[in-house]
């Protein structure tokens, strides 16, 4: 049986992260503090043999900075990676939107509310073995939660959910749920394969907004 993710508890933040409370994770997930840049620090981290389902973090700033370590037991692409995030993202946004706000995704790596960017994702493998299968899989999410600190008309492409009406939605709310979709498509992963995952990206992405 394919398993992305060990079946672990969720674990507490310690006590010097920006976000009060720390994210509920669902069973699978462990949210671990992101030394300041959580892609750098799962990064280094997965390469060491860290936990699969690790998520790594960082709630200041008015950002959702999340990394997300995977311990593959199958091919695994990079490219594969960042549509499965990507739907998780799209959905958690489209949940916690207020209504008639459009949410679209901007492939490869990007994600848009009301026309304007509010997020990025990326991932990295590390060395595969004989049979293809990597020994680890990492995921990176960066998105815009609270007010933006820019001059007016500086970045018209780009905004917040902060700004886009979405209210008290904090980072950790932002995190918690995208965990929740992404093991959703995991299944839908495993059970439909990866042009199921393409063809569902292609349905939610938006022609209209820049790359």
């Amino acid at each position: 049986m394919m398993l992305m993710l060990r079946m672990i508890h969720p674990c507490p933040l310690s006590g010097d992260t920006a976000i009060d409370p720390p994210p509920a994770l669902p069973p699978g997930f462990r949210a671990l503090p992101g030394g300041g840049d959580p892609w750098e620090t799962a990064v280094r981290a997965a390469a060491t043999g860290a936990e699969p389902g690790s998520v790594f973090w960082d709630g200041a700033h008015g950002h959702c900075r999340a990394a997300f370590v995977f311990a593959p037991d199958r091919p695994l692409a990079a490219g594969l990676v960042l549509d499965l995030g990507a739907l998780a993202l799209f959905d958690a946004i489209a949940v916690l939107a207020p209504p008639q706000v459009p949410v679209h995704l901007v492939p490869p790596d990007g994600l848009a509310v009301d026309g304007g960017r509010v997020a990025t994702l990326r991932a990295s493998e590390g060395p595969a073995g004989p049979d293809g299968v990597p020994d680890w899989v990492v995921l990176g999410m960066d998105a815009a939660v609270g007010v933006r600190v820019v001059a007016p008309g500086r970045t018209p492409d780009h905004t917040s959910l902060a700004e886009e009406g979405f209210g008290d939605v904090t980072p950790a709310d932002l995190l918690t749920h995208m965990c929740r979709h992404l093991l959703g498509w995991i299944e839908a992963w495993r059970e439909d394969g990866a042009a199921a995952l393409a063809k569902a990206v292609a349905q939610r992405a938006s022609p209209l907004v820049p790359a």
